[in-house]
């Protein structure tokens, strides 16, 4: 490591793979050295000034080995771009004295159940709610919200375990195993063991039925500025992983302006001072209600889409708040590339063989590839689990040429599955 590198600590409670480190050579272009800090015992190869790896996901352990190792290395900052470790970094910070999101503010944009009761609190437009711990307690809210509803995890990611209901019939049928899910087969068990995670169980919602849109954008104080709009293009069903998004957005300048005002809305409610914001709303009679406001770059392609079609770094926006620095987000205007992020989906089952075509990353119009099965693992689908088979990021001139890239792409790559022993 260079005299001259500073020293950035990643927190990933549990080791999130080679995925993520795409983004953690945009942080060492920054000038950072990456020290890493994990629960688990296997992490992927990579330039890591050093591993430290506890022997124990509970908080208090996590935070005392942070601490001493701050001690050792003398951190310039720390962060996480993992959804699961969004607390447990709050918490180290705050112990470590670097700048950080808060312990308080991390709860409300990590736990669904905080954010809406933040966002009720705050007079930030959000669907109805209602927490629901049993069955009986789902049915009562389903009953006065009204059919159809959602049902999701308060401690989800990438829509595992969301159902739209659209009857009491349903409710019984997905209620069990969608709580089983959330506690068992979900982000949850990424978390690190602690109450500050708060309650791991299910939210009732009203269904919204207009477009939805996820955004990336930073917060400070009561200024949000926008750095960049995807549209959701993904058919609704009974399940939301299927995720299609496209950039640029074709929402009006009036529209845009109403998602920037609901979005500074809940993040101010949230307790964010300063953030970086991967945010999902939906239109509903024509005004954006938030789904959710993670504090974190977006997940899967949105990073690269953010930066093909609107020139922002969502990632590099979120070390420069690791460091407590203002960010200089450009001008909320489209580069002319037009890109998409899709979610990969395939059946499931225990998998035999996976061929992807060579050199596929390198290809013109490809910013995105990452194939998650591997040979000998299981891939689960509803209502066991929501396992992708990847992301996949294209650009071109227009929607029809990165649609028709991500298609040949997608199409080209073989799997076989050996069906699983309950089918």
């Amino acid at each position: 490591m260079s005299t001259e590198e500073r020293r950035l600590l990643i927190v990933e409670v549990h080791a999130r793979g080679a995925g993520n480190y795409p983004r953690f050579d945009i942080l060492r272009r920054h000038g950072y050295a990456i020290f890493y800090l994990t629960s688990s015992e296997a992490v992927d190869p990579y330039s890591f000034a050093d591993i430290r790896r506890v022997p124990s996901k509970f908080l208090d352990d996590l935070r005392k080995a942070a601490e001493e190792w701050h001690r050792e290395v003398g951190f310039d900052a720390v962060m996480t771009t993992d959804e699961a470790s969004v607390i447990a970094t709050a918490s180290i910070a705050e112990a470590l004295q670097l700048p950080g999101l808060g312990l308080k503010a991390a709860q409300n944009s990590r736990n669904k159940w905080f954010m809406r009761l933040a966002h009720q609190a705050g007079g930030a437009p959000h669907p109805q709610f209602a927490r629901c711990d049993t069955l009986e307690d789902s049915l009562v809210a389903a009953k006065e919200i009204g059919y159809p509803v959602i049902l999701k995890p308060t401690l989800g990611a990438l829509a595992q375990h969301v159902y739209k209901i659209s009857g009491p019939a349903e409710m019984e049928n997905r209620f069990a195993a969608a709580m089983e899910g959330s506690k068992s087969a979900s982000f949850s068990r990424f978390e690190a063991k602690s109450e500050d995670i708060g309650p791991c169980t299910l939210l009732v919602e009203s269904f919204l039925d207009g477009s939805e849109h996820a955004v990336e954008a930073v917060i400070e104080g009561d200024t949000l500025q926008l750095g960049a709009i995807a549209d959701r293009l993904s058919i609704d069903s009974e399940t939301f992983d299927a995720d299609l998004y496209k950039m640029p957005t074709a929402l009006s300048a009036n529209q845009i302006e109403l998602v920037r005002e609901a979005i500074r809305l809940g993040a101010i409610s949230q307790g964010i001072g300063l953030g970086v914001l991967h945010a999902e709303v939906r239109f509903h009679h024509g005004s954006p209600y938030i789904l959710e406001i993670a504090a974190r770059p977006g997940g899967g392609s949105i990073q690269y889409t953010s930066e093909a079609s609107y020139g922002y770094c969502p990632v590099s926006a979120a070390l420069t708040v690791a460091e407590g620095r203002s960010v200089d987000v450009p001008p909320l205007k489209p580069t002319g590339e037009v890109s998409i992020a899709l979610t990969m989906l395939c059946d499931e089952g225990h998998v035999e063989k996976l061929s992807v075509p060579p050199g596929v990353r390198n290809m013109p119009g490809v910013i995105n590839f990452q194939v998650v099965p591997k040979p000998g693992g299981t891939v689960y689908r509803p209502p066991l689990g929501n396992d992708v088979l990847g992301f996949l990021g294209t650009k071109g001139n227009s929607l029809d040429d990165a649609l028709t890239l991500a298609d040949r792409i997608f199409t080209s790559i073989e799997i076989d599955l050996t069906p699983l022993a309950h089918t």
